[in-house]
């Protein structure tokens, strides 16, 4: 059975991570939407039952977002 280290290590490759978001903001009310993704490298390190070797995975979460739309300086 292959294992994962249930405490990854973050570093500063994790923390800033390149993605693409696009945020559409609806007509007539406050309201924005959005989607996007980022590519957080080498989170987890898995170990394989086959053969004792490791290798490291990217994770890549998706985010779908509703955000209201505050004017600061109207």
């Amino acid at each position: 059975m292959d294992s994962v280290a249930s405490a990854p290590n973050v570093g500063f490759k994790q923390v800033i991570a390149p993605g693409a978001f696009v945020m559409l903001g609806l007509r007539g009310i406050p309201l924005s939407v959005g989607a996007g993704t980022s590519a957080v490298p080498t989170l987890r390190t898995v170990t394989l039952a086959t053969g004792g070797a490791q290798q490291r995975y990217a994770f890549r979460p998706i985010d779908v977002r509703i955000a209201v739309d505050i004017p600061l300086f109207p």
